[in-house]
């Protein structure tokens, strides 16, 4: 069935919208619901709502204002043709030719052309007027209904493609569904291992604590052995200087010792009965300068070893004086027995 713009039609509502007194719309709304259903309004909102359905509802037939000051109805249910006037004024040339545009044409798309016919000039056309102006409107009915449906078809497209994209949408609202739930996820795996790390980073504070004071106490017993080593080494080169004194006595008793050696070669033929002591207290001093030459990185050992050097020499010196002493006296007791 073929279908035209009313856009045009102008709309009437219902006498109720003109009526002054507000009270009267309000019973009229109640008894209507309550006629109607059986039952009365539910509330307030339910015969408001009513009363903005009857305000915007239009008046079934149009009224003209223009030149007749009325409404002419549409003839029912008998055929549009029928009412027409005019006929006797058709020639027989047009007669079959309009009763083939009548046939033709469904019933209800003529009412709706006489509707429009009418609401354009005002009057009930004529048949010979109204088959020309069925003609021209069933045109542009046709040529608006290609329009809708080419307006249709592209919204049907474009409701394809809604839809499509709609399907689009709700997969990727469901990829990123999942991707928020294994978003979440991994977010609660980050906080447990942030925790977890916050834990470790509690743990290594207490431990580099407990190692800045193990470390304090290390570098103050460094301080102390350093502090002890360079007192080591204080007296390290003090028994230093000290050996390398009593290596310089050694060599001045060395020389003494030659000299010595050189009277005792001058004495030989008088001392031959100390040669074999003299003899061993040169071993002994060779014996003491080895050991002297041994202990020299032992504060302790040289120390001993310096005291028992200095005994020896001591007893050597002594032995020596008394050699010299006894030569000196073997000397002058010789004079005096030769005398």
């Amino acid at each position: 069935m073929a279908t035209a713009n009313l856009s045009g039609v102008s709309q009437h509502t219902l006498p109720i919208q003109n009526t002054t007194n507000g009270e009267d719309c309000i019973n009229l709304a109640v008894n209507f619901i309550q006629a109607k259903t059986g039952n009365p309004p539910a509330n307030a909102d339910h015969v408001y709502d009513f009363m903005q359905h009857i305000d915007g509802f239009p008046h079934p037939n149009s009224t003209m204002t223009d030149n007749t000051g009325g409404t002419l109805p549409t003839p029912s249910p008998r055929p549009i043709a029928e009412n027409l006037q005019g006929w006797g004024d058709v020639s027989p040339q047009d007669l079959n030719s309009m009763h083939n545009i009548f046939n033709h044409i469904e019933e209800e798309d003529q009412r709706l052309a006489y509707d429009h016919f009418f609401r354009e000039r005002g009057r009930a056309p004529r048949v010979q007027e109204f088959s020309e102006f069925l003609l021209t409107f069933e045109g542009q009915l046709y040529l608006e209904n290609k329009k809708s449906q080419k307006t249709l078809n592209q919204n049907l497209q474009a409701m394809r493609q809604l839809k499509q994209m709609l399907r689009l949408l709700d997969s990727q609202n469901q990829a990123l569904g999942e991707r928020n739930d294994q978003y979440k996820r991994e977010r609660d795996n980050l906080q447990s291992e942030i925790r977890n790390l916050e834990g470790t980073i509690c743990n290594i504070q207490h431990q580099k604590e407990d190692l800045q004071l193990k470390f304090n106490s290390l570098e103050r017993k460094h301080d102390q052995h350093l502090t002890e080593l360079e007192d080591e080494r204080k007296d390290k080169q003090h028994l230093q200087h000290r050996c390398e004194e009593l290596q310089a006595d050694r060599q001045v008793f060395k020389h003494r010792c030659e000299e010595l050696q050189a009277d005792r070669q001058a004495l030989q033929n008088t001392v031959i009965s100390q040669t074999d002591t003299i003899t061993h207290f040169s071993q002994t001093v060779a014996h003491l300068e080895s050991m002297t030459e041994q202990h020299s990185t032992t504060i302790t050992a040289i120390q001993q070893q310096n005291q028992r050097q200095q005994y020896a020499i001591l007893i050597l010196a002594a032995l020596l004086f008394a050699v010299v002493c006894l030569q000196f006296f073997s000397q002058g007791s010789n004079p005096l027995s030769a005398s």
